[in-house]
C-alpha cells in the first residue's frame, strides 16, 4: 500500500566491509512528524554542526549495530557519538510525535528511543510487520527503494547483542532534489511491481 504522506526524500550509500552495496531511499513524513523528519533529514545532509568541534552532524559514516532477524535493523551508530552527544541532545531533544502509526509493514523507518524516553537519533528499519513496537517507537518515515539492501543487512550473521559479523556503513547521505525523488518514486514503484511484487503492504 503506497503512503500518501507529504515527505521529503533523503538517501543513504551503504557499504558491507567497504564493498559498496547500494543505496537506500527513505521517504519522511515530514506533515505528521515535522520535527523528527527534519532532525533525520539533518543529519543526512550533515548541515548542522556541533558547536565545539565544528564537526558536522551526521550519519555519514555511521554503522548498522544491532540486526534482528525477522523484526528489525537498527542504526544512527554515529562514530565520535559521545563527544558532542551531550551538546546536541540539549539542542534538539524531542518527544516522540507519532507513536499513533502503527508498524504494520516492513520497512517503515522508527526513531529508536532510549530508556530516559527521549529520542536519541538512533533509528531502526522494520522488516516484517512488528505491532510489539506499537506506542513505543515512533514512526516517521518509510524505505521507498533499495529494500533488497534492507533485507540483505538483515540476512548477514550476527554475534552477541546483534551487532553483525560485518561492518554495515553509511558511506555517504543526503537530501534527494525534487527530480532525483520522482526518479527514486518511479523506480519504487516499478520495484513493487517486478522483483518486490511477493511482499504484502
Amino acid at each position: 500500500m503506497e503512503s500518501t504522506h507529504n515527505c521529503s526524500v533523503v538517501f543513504f550509500d551503504v557499504s558491507i566491509d567497504d564493498r559498496p552495496a547500494g543505496r537506500i531511499v527513505f521517504k519522511l513524513y515530514v506533515d505528521v512528524a515535522p520535527v523528527t523528519a527534519e532532525i533525520f533529514r539533518s543529519l543526512c545532509t550533515g548541515e548542522r554542526s556541533c558547536r565545539r568541534t565544528q564537526k558536522p552532524l551526521s550519519y555519514k559514516d555511521s554503522t548498522f549495530h544491532r540486526v534482528i532477524k525477522n523484526c528489525v535493523v537498527q542504526g544512527g551508530n554515529i562514530i565520535g557519538w559521545n563527544g558532542f552527544n551531550r551538546e546536541f541532545i540539549k539542542r534538539y531533544q524531542l518527544e516522540d510525535e507519532t507513536p499513533e502509526l502503527e508498524h504494520d509493514r516492513p520497512f517503515l523507518l522508527s526513531m529508536a528511543n532510549s530508556s530516559s524516553g527521549l529520542n536519541r537519533y538512533r533509528f531502526l528499519i522494520t522488516t516484517v510487520p512488528a505491532p510489539h513496537l506499537n506506542g513505543i517507537q515512533a514512526v516517521f518515515g518509510e524505505v521507498i527503494q533499495g529494500r533488497a539492501i534492507v533485507n540483505l543487512i538483515e540476512s548477514l550473521p550476527t554475534l552477541l547483542g546483534f551487532k553483525p559479523c560485518q561492518e554495515v556503513k553509511v558511506t555517504n547521505c543526503g537530501e534527494l532534489t525534487s527530480a532525483q525523488a520522482e526518479v527514486a518514486r518511479l523506480t519504487a514503484e516499478s520495484s513493487i511491481r517486478g522483483k518486490i511484487k511477493n511482499y504484502r503492504f
